[in-house]
């Protein structure tokens, strides 16, 4: 016959479960009152004030459970450490409650099989080939090493495989996916996703699963392109080539010296990287946007770096010229029409020397109304 014990925990903040000695199938169950365990029914009686208290798991030959229901209480948990040992497989499931939870890989075991977690929660898993269920909620899932498989579930998940071969599941809600190889997959429902790649060469995929935003995180220069859809492309601090190809896009070049090609549609060219000198100036970040269209493009300039623009929304008429140089003393934006060459210009007119931002074509018919300040 099975023993039961039981074990308070009113001043508890961590305990451990070892289970390395049966085999079968095992369940643990805690519902904030107490934990059961069906094999050698292990019962826990944890009445710890809410908030971080830390569990490990130690499973055994097979298959165990661990189930975690925390709705009769506020406060939160850590799971700090999960394991399968000896090639067994360690399912874990949490309701109803904020979980971090970080997988220890010690002997023999190939991955967690699955993890569903409800909730807003962190997962963290092992070098292994994890499969990690995250459950409805906002969740943030890290797969580390290994070919893995995420699920990110309803919800605006932040889902990043690592290193390996990754298959990243967003599910609805508004994902965010992170690919450190040009082989890792990824599969959405629906919501406005986000692309984070560390490599340098990158292309937001036309449907049927689509992503509106690419960010690049990595290091040297990039190449990014976005899709039919209107997107947000960022870059990085190298020399950076950015197309939107279809739709209203939004390119920002970052550092660097960028070229911006904004494709069809309403596009908009962000400046918020810190400007040379009249000296250093084309050397950087100066970028060149080879399509600016005035009937539809803009021009967004970011008030920590163009600091004479004060005030947010359309750039003020007596702010912009056309020509050389400026030609009184608050003419802050200048558009060289003969050599199609944007300047900044801190003192209009002043002795102060104009800084070039910016090469667009030659010529255009530009007016105040292309900028507006951030």
């Amino acid at each position: 016959m099975p023993e039961s014990r039981g074990i308070n925990g009113t001043q508890m903040s961590s305990f451990t479960i070892y289970d390395n000695a049966l085999t079968g199938m095992d369940n643990v169950n805690f519902d904030a009152f107490g934990l059961s365990y069906s094999g050698e029914s292990l019962a826990i009686i944890d009445n710890s004030i809410p908030g971080q208290v830390t569990y490990s798991v130690f499973g055994n030959k097979s298959v165990d459970t661990f189930v975690v229901d925390y709705s009769t209480i506020s406060g939160g948990f850590v799971i700090d450490d999960i394991v399968a040992t000896y090639g067994g497989i360690l399912s874990f499931e949490a309701h109803n409650v904020g979980a971090f939870v970080t997988a220890t890989q010690i002997a023999n075991n190939d991955l967690f099989s699955s993890i569903p977690l409800d909730g807003f929660n962190t997962f963290n898993g092992n070098s292994y080939n994890d499969v990690i269920n995250a459950g409805a909620g906002n969740d943030a899932v890290y797969g580390n090493d290994g070919n893995d498989s995420i699920f990110g579930g309803e919800g605006d998940d932040y889902l990043d495989g690592g290193a390996g071969i990754d298959v990243l599941y967003g599910g609805w809600g508004n994902d965010t996916f992170v690919f450190d190889d040009p082989s890792d997959q990824f599969s959405d429902d629906g919501g406005v996703d986000t692309l984070i790649v560390t490599y340098n060469n990158a292309e937001l995929p036309d449907g049927p699963n689509w992503i509106e935003n690419l960010l690049f995180a990595g290091e040297g220069n990039f190449t990014g392109r976005g899709n039919a859809l209107g997107n947000m492309i960022l870059g990085g601090a190298g020399r950076d080539v950015i197309y939107g190809n279809g739709g209203d896009d939004l390119l920002v070049g970052e550092g660097g010296n960028d070229v911006l090609i904004g494709g069809k549609g309403k596009d908009t060219f962000v400046f918020d990287a810190a400007l040379g000198t009249a000296k250093t100036d084309r050397k950087v970040n100066f970028d060149t946007i080879k399509d600016f269209k005035v009937t539809d493009d803009t021009i967004w300039l970011e008030t920590a770096v163009f600091r004479k623009l004060t005030k947010s929304g359309t750039l003020s008429k007596s702010y912009f010229t056309i020509g050389a140089a400026a030609k009184d003393k608050n003419d802050y934006i200048v558009y060289d029409s003969k050599k199609g060459i944007l300047y900044y210009d801190a003192d209009g007119s002043g002795r102060g020397q104009a800084i070039e931002f910016a090469q667009l074509s030659k010529n255009l018919k530009m007016t105040n109304k292309d900028f507006y300040v951030l």
